[in-house]
């Protein structure tokens, strides 16, 4: 599965076969209802062949945007580019034009549909089970430090940005350790929201000097990274770790 860091579309997980695909666009309208927000679990059954197997759909909004994942095992899932709608009482997902999920909103909070590809042909259905944990803002400027075995605790300051891009919560930073010179790097991540808290994952781009990835994992209450690891991927001149343990609490927007 692709690295967070490199998040710029909505990733579709695939359970089984481990691929992932795109969703280059996500259409909803004014609002996503607040019946369809949460998780949705079913399964799928083939008409041509012996074959079934499960589906998760997560909805939720932040932002006045939509915030979708989905993961399944089916077989007309494939690594392209997809286009999903939200329309009233309906849901789509499009390969190139060409319709290959689909499903209705029923009474009991339900989705029965069909789906559709080269492969196999079928029908789907899954219900809700569960909200989902409220999206919190990160943006804003985050004061801690960084702790690395034989080197001195130093300062680390991370301002970031939160947004949507096409279905995912997408994080975009500016970090700085101020102690150790010329370390100021562009961080492109993502974040994963459960109950109380959140888990990041925050990376430069492959040609940054320093290379670094940071991984997180916080609380909202108070807005904080309460444990994260910091990893030197390259760096030259030589960074005096390779490794640390950090920590930062959110100071306001």
């Amino acid at each position: 599965m692709r690295n967070l860091s490199f998040v710029t579309w909505f990733v579709l997980v695939i359970s089984a076969g481990g691929c992932d695909i795109d969703v280059k666009s996500v259409r909803t309208g004014e609002q996503i209802p607040a019946d369809l927000e949460g998780v949705w679990q079913g399964s799928w059954q083939s008409q041509q062949a012996s074959l079934s197997g499960t589906l998760t759909l997560q909805l939720q909004e932040w932002d006045n945007k939509a915030v979708v994942s989905v993961a399944t095992d089916n077989p007309c899932v494939e690594p392209h580019d997809y286009d999903l709608s939200l329309l009233p009482g309906r849901i789509e997902l499009r390969d190139d034009g060409e319709l290959v999920f689909a499903a209705v909103f029923g009474p009991g909070r339900t989705l029965t549909g069909t789906y559709v590809c080269h492969q196999d042909s079928g029908q789907w259905a899954a219900a809700w089970t569960e909200a989902l944990p409220p999206i919190v803002d990160l943006s804003g400027t985050w004061l801690g430090s960084v702790a690395a075995a034989g080197f001195p605790v130093v300062a680390l300051s991370l301002e970031l940005v939160q947004s949507v891009r096409h279905g995912s919560i997408v994080l975009d930073g500016l970090l700085t350790l101020p102690e150790i010179p010329g370390v100021q790097v562009l961080l492109t991540g993502g974040a994963v929201f459960r109950q109380g808290g959140f888990d990041m994952l925050l990376a430069t781009s492959p040609t940054s000097n320093p290379s670094l990835v940071l991984t997180g994992f916080g609380s909202t209450e108070p807005l904080r990274v309460d444990l994260g690891v910091i990893n030197v991927i390259n760096s030259q001149p030589p960074l005096p770790f390779t490794q640390g343990v950090w920590q930062v609490d959110w100071q306001g927007r």
